[in-house]
Parts: structure tokens; sequence; C-alpha cells
């Protein structure tokens, strides 16, 4: 008896010794807790258990624990690759508040940030498209380029309106001709108007350029200009003309210019005119004006117009003491029916019309407008010499140089281009 009851009491010694063994060595392992964990909540390691399975993970003042590693050999679930926030908001899930922030989603950032352009993403927050999965789209095709834009500019006598109407139908569909009526000063409107691209003046203007011939350059001599002097019956020279009124064209342009050499060859002090080409040909009929001086390519219809009704007739001018930028001319019947006697011929001065432009560097988009016109108006110019253009045109020489003046080099190169082709041909025969 006394037997069993010691074995009985041994037994549960040593229960109770592995019992308290068991507890000292549960109370050495170390126990995760909380950062920062409140002392008024202590939280044994069953309480921190059961907050981990269900219940509040974010307590406040807390961080949420990182789960242990998964024996699988996946990754940390805190650093699993977190789904781009529009991504998320696009299936329905809204980010959590308080969600920290993973190794994965700090890589991301930055393409997660970055517009959608840049990520070929939609901007619509659908999903991101793979650039090797949709291949690339063919470049629409550029829009139709609507035909090249030359303004030139027409002095306020519309003398070279038909000349230009020629260039507009000629260079036409690839360059649209657009005439700009200056104020007067040719060589500065070409220079100071965003809207002139090129202007036709006279040799003597081009003369007088100064220091603004070194901002200009040359596309073609055209033709000769002349200068025509309508007067009535009582005036058959310059000199029946001083201290008369006279029209001499606008101020500053080509027919002042011409005008006032001839009229100061001779000697001859006269009464400018004002007023526009047309009220000085009505005063020129009622004979409130003595004379019309204009330089045009001949024939010139306003002045063809006025027939020989009233005694008007043209008034010869000497070209001789006018000097190296004028050459001989003259008008006939065939040119002004009426205001030239059958079989008759009216010597005058013409001047040369030169096709200029402002110099811009290559790289220019002016430059490469003019180039493009300069090239149009060598190969179409053909076109200018059908029948039915003005005939001034016939007298056009492409390969006429203009004596000190530079070429614009798109035309230059054209010019040469076709010497060379005709001496091979010549060569070849």
């Amino acid at each position: 008896m006394q037997t069993t009851a010691r074995a009985a009491l041994a037994a549960a010694m040593i229960a109770a010794a592995a019992s308290f063994a068991t507890g000292e060595a549960a109370a050495q392992q170390p126990v995760p807790q909380p950062a920062q964990q409140p002392a008024a909540e202590p939280c044994n390691a069953l309480c921190q258990l059961v907050r981990g399975i269900g219940g509040d993970r974010n307590p406040p003042g807390a961080r949420q624990a990182a789960a242990p590693p998964q024996a699988t050999g996946q990754p940390p679930l805190a650093l699993e690759t977190a789904k781009p926030k529009h991504l998320r908001r696009a299936a329905g899930h809204a980010p959590h508040r308080n969600a920290g922030t993973s190794v994965n989603d700090l890589a991301t950032s930055a393409v997660r940030d970055a517009p959608a352009a840049a990520r070929n993403l939609p901007e619509d927050g659908a999903a991101p498209q793979a650039a090797e999965a949709t291949p690339a789209k063919a470049p629409a095709p550029p829009a139709k380029a609507g035909p090249a834009r030359l303004g030139v500019l027409m002095g306020p006598d519309e003398a070279l309106e038909p000349i230009l109407a020629d260039l507009g139908a000629a260079l036409g569909p690839k360059v649209k001709v657009e005439p700009v009526r200056g104020k007067a000063a040719p060589l500065k409107d070409l220079l100071s108007l965003p809207s002139v691209d090129m202007a036709v003046v006279s040799s003597p203007m081009l003369a007088e350029a100064g220091t603004a011939a070194a901002k200009l350059v040359y596309v073609a001599k055209l033709f000769g200009e002349e200068l025509h002097v309508v007067a009535g019956s009582e005036v058959r020279t310059l000199e029946d003309l001083a201290g008369k009124a006279v029209y001499l064209g606008a101020p500053g342009g080509d027919s002042e210019l011409v005008a006032r050499a001839a009229l100061a060859q001779r000697g001859v002090a006269v009464t400018p005119a004002g007023g526009t080409l047309a009220e000085a040909l009505v005063g020129l009929r009622e004979g409130r004006i003595a004379a019309v001086m204009l330089l045009a390519p001949k024939p010139f219809a306003p002045i063809a117009e006025l027939g020989g009704g009233g005694g008007l007739h043209l008034v010869p001018v000497s070209y001789a003491a006018l000097g190296e930028n004028y050459d001989p001319a003259s008008f006939s019947s065939a040119d002004y029916p009426g205001l030239v006697r059958d079989g008759e011929r009216v010597e005058t001065a013409a001047v040369d019309a030169v096709l200029i432009a402002p110099w811009w560097r290559e790289s220019s988009p002016r430059q490469q407008e003019l180039t493009t016109a300069s090239r149009a108006l060598m190969e179409r110019f053909p076109e200018l010499l059908k029948e039915g253009r003005h005939p001034k045109w016939k007298e056009t020489n492409l390969a006429a140089v203009v004596d000190g003046k530079r070429r614009l080099k798109a035309a230059d190169q054209w010019v040469q281009s076709q010497i060379k082709r005709r001496r091979a041909a010549s060569a070849a025969q």
C-alpha cells in the first residue's frame, strides 16, 4: 500500500517537473510583439494569433505584422507584386487606405505614375498591352498639301496685273500666285511685308537699291517695260509739259522714278498730279491733266482703251541720255490703235523688268518656298508662250543675266543645267 502510494507520488512529482520545465522553456522563447504596443493593452501569443486570423489587423497605432514565409517557396506575401492602382479601381477593388507599400510597389511606381502614352497604356485604365503583342500600325498618310503660296508685289498702278494673271495660270495648281498691292516703294514693301515673296521691279529701281541690294536676289530678267507719255493735241514734246499738271505714277514707284528721269534729262519741271491711274485718265480726257506718264509693258489695256478721241496721242521720248539702264523702244499702231498713226512709230525708252526676291538662309522655310516657286516658273515657262498670254513673254530669256546682282540659287542651278544639256545635245550632233 505504501509502495503504491510512493509510486503514485513519484509519478506526480515527475509530471510536475516536466510541466515546470516546459513552462520555463516557453517563457524563454521570444514572442513577436506588435511595434509600439500600448502598455494598456497587453497581448500574449494566443491574443496575437486570434487577431491575425479574424480580429482587428490594424489597431490604432500598430503596423501590420509580416506574415511568416510560406513553405512552398513562394515570396513573402508582403513582397507580392501589387496590381497598379488604376487596375485595382478598374476591377472594382478600392485600395486599402492603410495598406503598406511593398518592394515591388516601389519598383513599379515610376511606371505607374508615368503618362499612359509612355507606358503603352490606354488612358481609360484598361489593362496594359505588351509592346510586341500588337504590331505597329502604319502611319496615317499625310494630309494632301495644298498649293504653295507665292505673294508677288503689284504696284498701285496695276501695270503688271496681266503679267501676274499669266503667272498664276501657268504655275497652277502647284503654286498659287497671289498679287499683293504695294504702297508704292516696291523694295521696302518686298523686305517688310510678310505676305510678299517676290516683286517685279525696274532695272533703274534695282540699280538704286543701295545697301538693300545685299538682301536681294533675282530670279529672272523678264522683259522690257516702256515709258508711256499720253497727252492732248497741244503737247508734242516733253518740253511742252513744263509747268503743267502731269501724272507721274504712284510716289516712290517705278513709274515715278523713270518719268522723273526722262523729264530731268530734258530739263522739264512739272506739277505732279495726285490720285490713282484711273482718276488721272479721267482727268486727261477732261483736260484737267496735261499728260499721263506710266511705265508698263505694252500693250497696256487702260491706255489702249483711250483710243484717239480728243486728240490724245503718245509723245516721243529719247532714251539716249538716260543712262545704261535704259534701252530704245517704240510704239506702233498695232500696239495702240488711235494713239499712233498707221505706219508710224513713236520712239520711247524702255527698262528691264526683273523678278526679284529677298535673300533667305538655305534652311529657311521661306527659302524653300522660293525654291519651289522658281523651279515651277522655269519648268512651266513654255506655258507662258502659248496663245492668249501677254506678248511680252516672248521677249523673255531665262538665261539673261542682271549685271552685278546675285541670282537665286535654285534658278541659277536650273539655268546652268539647261546650258549643259544644250551643249551636250549640240556636241552629239
